[in-house]
C-alpha cells in the first residue's frame, strides 16, 4: 500500500473524504495518508456527524462549507503546522527508539568500579 504525497490541507481532507466514502477502514486511511489513527477516527466522526460523507456518498457542497467554517479553518491550520514540522525533519513528535543516549563529545561516561 503506497503512501500518498499530499501538498496541502484541502487536498488531504478531500482525499480523506473520498477514501472514507469508498469504505476504507480508519487504519488503512491513516496508513495511506500518513496520519495518526486517532486523527482518522476524529475526522471520520466529524465527517459523518456533519453528513459530509453519508454511507458511500461524498457531498462536496457540505465539504466546502466545512472547509470555510471556523472548525475547518482550524483543522487546516493544524494540519499545515504538523506537515511543516514533519517536513523540517521533526518527525511526528515521536522520540527515537532504542539504544543508549549519546554522550556529549568531551564527556566520558563514568563506570562503577568494584571495591
Amino acid at each position: 500500500m503506497a503512501h500518498l504525497d499530499i501538498a496541502n490541507a484541502e487536498a488531504f481532507f478531500s482525499t480523506f473524504a473520498e477514501l472514507l466514502a469508498s469504505g476504507e477502514e480508519d487504519k488503512k486511511i491513516a496508513r495511506k495518508l500518513s496520519c495518526a489513527r486517532g486523527e482518522a477516527k476524529r475526522l471520520r466522526s466529524t465527517f459523518t456527524e456533519l453528513e459530509i460523507v453519508v454511507e458511500d456518498k461524498f457531498d462536496a457542497e457540505k465539504f466546502n462549507a466545512w472547509l470555510a467554517s471556523p472548525a475547518g479553518q482550524r483543522a487546516q491550520n493544524q494540519w499545515e503546522g504538523q506537515h511543516r514540522q514533519q517536513s523540517m525533519g521533526g518527525g511526528s513528535g515521536r522520540s527515537q527508539k532504542g539504544g543508549m543516549a549519546k554522550q556529549a563529545t568531551g564527556k566520558r561516561q563514568r563506570t562503577r568500579q568494584k571495591v
